[in-house]
């Protein structure tokens, strides 16, 4: 029976099924002659196995300490399960994980993967490990979790706001006058948007300016402009 590609063959049904090997099983003759009807269907004599009980069709222990193959990050990749674990005896993905030491074909040390939420059939079963290989590839996930837990912390700075500089040093600082057309042949400061702008023209209360960055006229308050200064 491949328990991760839901399979079994005809000859081993007909065991599961005979009252000699499984005195309990109920109809014999009747399952007998569902299973001769679809011997050469070993996808659907998987089913039938599930539908009478007699196929358990997922148990988490099938991985522990075997050497296997999954698709991680759209990667291929392969290792030894470490560490099995289950919520629930009920077969629901969110209840099962795996944790998994992947290594490279060189032999260089990638990481401890944890799996979650996975399929059965994502998670395939290429073999039993050797005992060397559970030795060593459970000392590199002690490795992967007392790296992870020395991993010193490092906390994020937040980002200081830029030092705009509200004055000039350019000593040609000039007045800017209410009621005025400039033409954009003077710049001034907008402490609203601590930045420089090119001065359109003023009236009593606002200064018209270009704004570069958005492409289009703006004003503020007249107050608000400063450091005016021919361009």
């Amino acid at each position: 029976m491949d328990i991760t590609a839901n399979t079994i063959k005809f000859k081993e049904m007909v065991k599961l099924i005979h009252p000699d090997c499984n005195p309990a099983i109920k109809d014999p003759s009747l399952k007998m002659t569902e299973v001769v009807k679809f011997k050469n269907d070993p996808d659907y004599l998987y089913t039938l196995g599930i539908k009478w009980g007699i196929i358990k069709d997922f148990d988490i222990n099938w991985y522990f300490n075997k050497f296997v193959t999954f698709v991680y990050n759209t990667k291929v990749l392969e290792g030894v399960v470490v560490t099995i674990s289950e919520a629930s005896e009920n077969w629901v993905i969110e209840n099962k994980t795996l944790e998994i030491v992947v290594k490279s074909g060189d032999g260089t040390l990638l990481k401890l993967t944890t799996v979650k939420n996975f399929i059965k059939k994502e998670i395939k079963i290429l073999r039993d490990a050797t005992s060397d290989e559970i030795v060593e590839y459970n000392i590199i996930k002690n490795m992967c979790i007392n790296k992870k837990k020395s991993k010193p912390v490092v906390k994020k700075e937040m980002p200081k706001p830029p030092v705009v500089n509200t004055t000039d040093n350019d000593t040609h600082i000039i007045e800017l006058r209410p009621h005025t057309g400039y033409g954009r042949q003077v710049s001034a400061y907008i402490r609203t948007r601590k930045l420089r702008f090119r001065i359109i023209r003023t009236t009593g209360k606002r200064v018209y300016y270009y704004d570069d960055i958005q492409n289009r006229i703006r004003y503020a308050q007249f107050k608000n402009a400063e450091n005016a200064r021919n361009v």
